[in-house]
């Protein structure tokens, strides 16, 4: 009777013993993967180069002689966004700066960054401070329909998905912002990655 009870306790003690160790792999298994996409976030999204090349993009977006045209202001109301452009910088010497700067951040499609460069559109956007979360405010819902990636790719689309749709407003009453793609290639033949940064514009 003593070996039989002594098989019963073995046996409940090693069932306690399999709970507890499921348990606690189920909740590594949980919180790693969540882990492993905030690493490729932390990578690629707003990271510090990339916002140190937006930062460069905000100061010529609110430059004064950064202009806009009813070409831009159409896409604004109906898509939510306008695209950047050099040619919307009046000033000559600065104009010249921009086409070479947008090369140097690595900007995606940075040869498009002008309206005499048909093609590709340069993948820098202008949207309200607020991106989503009704009508008024589209660029999200615009970002998300493209399911063909004819203007946003997934990368990019990912991005997005991942951002708030910033309702409280800026503390330095900013009304736009700017979000862009940069194309980060290495001369050692290593292969390319893309990162994304936004950035609220003063203006």
């Amino acid at each position: 009777m003593k070996k039989m009870n002594n098989r019963g306790f073995v046996l409940a003690e090693t069932l306690v013993v399999s709970v507890f160790l499921l348990i606690i792999f189920g909740m590594i298994f949980n919180n790693f993967f969540p882990l492993l996409g905030e690493y490729q976030k932390r990578e690629t999204f707003d990271d510090v180069e990339a916002k140190y090349s937006i930062y460069w993009i905000k100061r010529m977006i609110e430059d004064n002689s950064y202009t806009v045209n009813a070409t831009d202001r159409s896409n604004f109301n109906n898509k939510g966004y306008a695209i950047f452009d050099c040619d919307r910088i009046n000033d000559s010497a600065k104009r010249v700066m921009c086409d070479s700067m947008v090369g140097m951040l690595e900007v995606n499609n940075a040869a498009h960054c002008r309206s005499d460069n048909s093609g590709s559109l340069c993948n820098i956007y202008i949207t309200k401070y607020r991106i989503g979360g009704n009508s008024a405010y589209k660029f999200k819902d615009t970002v998300k329909a493209d399911t063909n990636y004819t203007v946003f790719n997934s990368g990019f689309q990912e991005y997005v998905r991942t951002l708030p749709d910033y309702v409280s407003g800026s503390l330095n009453y900013s009304r736009y912002r700017v979000l862009a793609e940069f194309h980060h290639t290495y001369p050692s033949g290593e292969n390319d990655y893309y990162s994304y940064a936004t950035i609220e514009v003063n203006r």
